[in-house]
């Protein structure tokens, strides 16, 4: 079974350098590899934003394909268990980490959307009072005489 251990290998390599490429958001935005939901694909910064949090559990899931890759040069018997279990857990955990990618930038397209209808209910475009000018030595001179009244 080493043609199944060579495309384990070959997976494991594309998922680590997907991984890497996104964690350190150098993933560039295509139509082939990434997290396809409308909210991510809006800006790069939202695209950069769900990679960075998927990119680390992707490079997990490469280690999980990883050790499905080297288990399968030697399994025998029961042990391609393991190789399943690795498999589906570095499966999983793509699915995972573009969960969390996703559901990040959904909270950030959330937060923003708030903090634009509180800008929008707060007029900004009020004309502003005109502040006084204050004479500081007037106010102090003013305060020692009715402290003392006496004194002129």
């Amino acid at each position: 079974m080493a043609v199944l251990g060579i495309i384990l290998i070959i997976l494991t390599l594309l998922l680590v350098v997907v991984g890497a490429l996104a964690w350190t958001k150098r993933l560039p935005g295509n139509g082939v590899i990434g997290i396809h939901v409308p909210e991510v694909r809006t800006s790069r910064e939202m695209w950069n934003a769900a990679h960075a949090v998927a990119g680390p559990v992707w490079l997990v899931a490469g280690l999980a394909m990883g050790v499905g890759a080297l288990l399968a040069f030697a399994a025998e018997g029961w042990m391609w268990l393991l190789v399943v279990a690795a498999v589906v857990a570095s499966v999983a955990l793509v699915g995972i980490g573009a969960s969390l990618g996703a559901k990040t930038v959904a909270i950030i397209d959330a937060n923003r959307k708030i903090t634009d209808a509180q800008s929008a209910q707060q007029p900004s475009s009020a004309p502003q009072a005109a502040q006084p000018q204050v004479d500081v030595d007037k106010l102090r001179s003013a305060m020692r005489q009715s402290q003392n009244p006496g004194e002129a």
